[in-house]
């Protein structure tokens, strides 16, 4: 196996491991809480925190388009 395609596959299984800590059972996210209890009034943070770990994803695919554009030139 070639050393890009290595590469490829070290991001992809972190970034699924992204995906399963995102979607874990012990991830709770707050908008959803919120959604779920009928979208009540309230002064408590309901900000989604799956955001977050998206973020990191499209950091992490960035790296890997970016790479593979190096590796064009």
């Amino acid at each position: 196996m070639k050393a890009d395609q290595l590469h490829d596959d070290k991001i992809e299984d972190i970034i699924q491991g992204v995906r399963d800590l995102r979607d874990a059972d012990f991830h709770v996210c707050n908008h959803s809480e919120w959604q779920a209890k009928g979208e009540p009034d309230t002064t408590e943070d309901t900000t989604c925190s799956c955001n977050e770990f998206d973020a990191v994803i499209d950091q992490l695919e960035e790296l890997k388009y970016n790479e593979k554009q190096k590796g064009k030139r």
